[in-house]
């Protein structure tokens, strides 16, 4: 097992968001992770109460508790503040996270923000606590022993070995922070002693390390004049002992503005009294310029979301007129066409021979035909524009409706119909769903070679407990894999009109309306082996 392995704990109720995370850290090139996921903070806190992980993503929102509660119920079985956790909130909610990070956790992050693209946030900010625990630590450590080294100055002579390890020791330190691109601070809580910075100062302030020691407070100057009143503030909070978190602005000397992180921890001396503060200051002028070009991207797409949605009212309101239109002044002389040879035929049908009686219902059924393809057109229409308000609808009851429709059909072609009743209960509008079986079923009773009595069966079938399969199968001619998706498009005809009738628009009326219900539709088929079609709806 390589030494750099480090174990995280995923505390997250929805497994997806939990197998992504997972999938996320295990991208990381610097460490190896072992990932350890609970879907509620009870069972976290048994895990935690094994053996601490070095890194905690928790959820602000749990089952059984909220982020705050955990964070509390861990500082007590701990027994100590410093928690290696990263928080998962929503947007909109940093109140939380700020509160959060007062109560021991180490960091934050916006749990919608997190995906393939930017998933590096992630893998930096676990790392970051992992670092920031184990710097920590550390910092505890070179503190006492420069407690301890004040008190080897009196007996030098005796201790020479302990104060060279000491020595040893904070030439590490000091190696390993001096390579840090945040800040490492440790000072009185009013600032007015300085103990340690490390290099990363020089680099983000400016200014040198030096000057700091000789006037800790020197850093202020630095400090934006809008911002300088509330990093006072910090400075207060400070002296209270508490734990601090602020974002402000610096200028360099080249007169340059940058944007700080600045965070305080407070250490506490062995009766439990404050003694110093030791933190970390970060640059996150970076981070703010792309929250800045974010916030200007989400003005303008409202501005592009305004135009295009007027652009959509004009389109649908030339289609409502093109409708408008369809309806009044095509059906207009079509019935009067229609009418016309049906008077002829009545009025002097005995004065026509057989062929002019053939061409007089060749123009009734092509009006027909033309006058059920507008009607179809129309309902097309109709579905892509309409409100469909979803609620829980019967299938048996909407079965029974669609197979009284259809009865005199059934009857002529001496279908069996066999329905495998109870259907469920789906989530669904109500005509919608009766006009797509109604298409569905018509199909299974056309589409049959002659001859043949139609045989059709339809049931469901669970997918999942989110969501049901509606099938209907047949007897009938069957389709062609390749003509799987073909079917289901406008004006899409496998076969000719005169053997079999239609429009070509049914199945696309059946496609449309399950997809504005939140579904989807599919076929399973073969020529000569009938036709499996499916619906699949909510619950």
């Amino acid at each position: 097992m390589r030494q750099n392995q480090k174990t995280v704990l995923i505390v997250d109720d929805c497994w997806e968001d939990r197998e992504n995370f997972r999938h996320y850290l295990q991208q990381d090139k610097e460490y190896t992770y072992r990932v350890l996921q609970a879907e509620l903070a009870q069972k976290a806190l048994e895990i935690c109460e094994e053996f601490l992980p070095d890194a905690i993503l928790l959820n602000y929102i749990l089952p059984d508790m909220t982020g705050l509660e955990f964070i509390q119920r861990l500082k007590v079985q701990l027994g100590y503040d410093d928690l290696p956790v990263v928080i998962l909130i929503a947007p909109g909610n940093e109140e939380i996270a700020i509160t959060a990070l007062k109560s021991g956790a180490k960091d934050y992050l916006i749990k919608e923000e997190i995906n393939q693209n930017n998933a590096v946030r992630l893998r930096l900010a676990v790392c970051k606590v992992i670092e920031q625990s184990r710097l920590i630590s550390q910092l505890k450590r070179t503190a006492e022993f420069t407690t301890v080294n004040r008190l080897l100055q009196e007996e030098l002579t005796q201790h020479q070995r302990t104060e060279a390890a000491l020595r040893e020791s904070e030439k590490r330190f000091r190696l390993f922070a001096d390579n840090l691109e945040a800040i490492i601070w440790i000072a009185t809580p009013d600032s007015s002693q300085n103990f340690y910075v490390n290099k990363a100062y020089e680099k983000i302030w400016g200014r040198s390390c030096q000057s700091l020691r000789h006037h800790p407070k020197s850093w202020i100057e630095a400090v934006h004049p809008e911002d300088r009143k509330r990093v006072i503030a910090k400075l207060e909070q400070q002296k209270n002992g508490l734990l601090t978190n602020i974002e402000f602005r610096i200028i360099q000397p080249d007169g340059s503005v940058r944007w700080i992180w600045d965070r305080g921890f407070p250490i506490l001396d062995e009766q439990g009294e404050l003694n110093y503060y030791a933190g970390i200051a970060e640059d996150i002028t970076e981070r703010k310029q792309a929250e800045a070009e974010i916030r200007h991207l989400n003005e303008t797409l409202e501005l592009r979301v305004m135009e295009r949605t007027s652009q959509l009212q004009t389109a649908n309101n030339e289609l409502e007129a093109f409708t408008y239109s369809v309806s009044h002044d095509l059906r207009a002389p079509l019935r009067s066409m229609q009418g016309f040879a049906e008077a002829l035929a009545e009025d002097y049908g005995e004065l026509l021979d057989e062929l002019g009686h053939e061409y007089i219902n060749r123009i009734i059924n092509s009006a027909r035909r033309l006058e059920n393809l507008i009607e179809d057109l129309l309902a097309y229409s109709r579905l892509s524009r309409a409100d469909l308000y979803l609620q829980p609808v019967n299938l048996d009851n909407v079965m029974f409706e669609v197979i009284n429709l259809l009865g005199n059909e059934i009857s002529a072609k001496q279908a069996q119909v066999r329905i495998e009743s109870p259907l469920p209960i789906v989530l669904a509008h109500r005509h919608t769903l009766a006009r797509v079986i109604t298409n569905l079923l018509s199909n299974a009773l056309k589409f049959v070679q002659f001859g043949v009595q139609p045989q059709v069966l339809v049931w469901a079938e669970h997918q999942n407990q989110r969501r049901i399969r509606l099938w209907v199968r047949d007897n009938g001619i069957g389709i062609k894999p390749e003509h799987s998706e073909r079917i289901f498009r406008v004006f899409e005809r496998l076969h000719g009109i005169e053997r079999y009738p239609g429009t070509g628009i049914g199945l696309a009326i059946v496609r449309k309306g399950v997809e504005r219900m939140g579904g989807c539709v599919g076929v399973e088929s073969l020529p000569g082996q009938g036709s499996s079609f499916w619906i699949e709806l909510k619950l």
